[in-house]
């Protein structure tokens, strides 16, 4: 009795644990997430379009992850090509669109500015999303790859990478 009592309280202390470190969660039309305690976010409103922005910042690491979903009838890839003529336009280097999956990856960076960065364009032929995760280093992307990996959940997967 005594075991199965202390096996209670363990599972009770491990639930309240696990509560205060998913702090927040978003939730949208396209997607949800759990957002740990040590974690920020911005939420823009739904635009009439139904254009959402989502922004996490990590409170401990120098990592920023967007997750932007737009209505556009574009392939992912068309959608990538897109974008890096216009961020090459605006002074940022950029790589060329690499498929992954159904998706497309864009590495970038600042040079003035001391960004890095990499892209996710994916379409579901409706919508399009792009993920973004800034990071100073291969250590960084690997942790915001993992913590997209782990707590995105897509409504339809079709609109999200299969990994990152």
């Amino acid at each position: 009795m005594r075991k199965l009592a202390s096996l209670c309280l363990a599972l009770l202390a491990l639930v309240c644990l696990a509560a205060n470190v998913q702090a927040q969660e978003i939730r949208n039309d396209y997607f949800s997430l759990n957002l740990p305690a040590d974690w920020n976010s911005t939420v823009s409103k739904p635009q009439s379009n139904g254009s959402v922005t989502v922004l996490l910042q990590s409170k401990t690491d120098k990592l920023v992850i967007t997750i932007t979903v737009v209505p556009a009838p574009l392939p992912a890839q068309m959608l990538a090509e897109q974008t890096v003529q216009s961020m090459r336009t605006g002074g940022i280097t950029v790589k060329e669109p690499v498929q992954q999956g159904d998706s497309y990856v864009v590495e970038f960076s600042h040079d003035t500015k001391q960004v890095k960065g990499l892209n996710y364009f994916t379409s579901n032929g409706s919508k399009g999303s792009v993920v973004t995760i800034m990071a100073p280093d291969t250590d960084g992307f690997a942790k915001g790859k993992a913590f997209l990996q782990e707590t995105l959940k897509p409504v339809d997967a079709r609109l999200f990478p299969a990994s990152y």
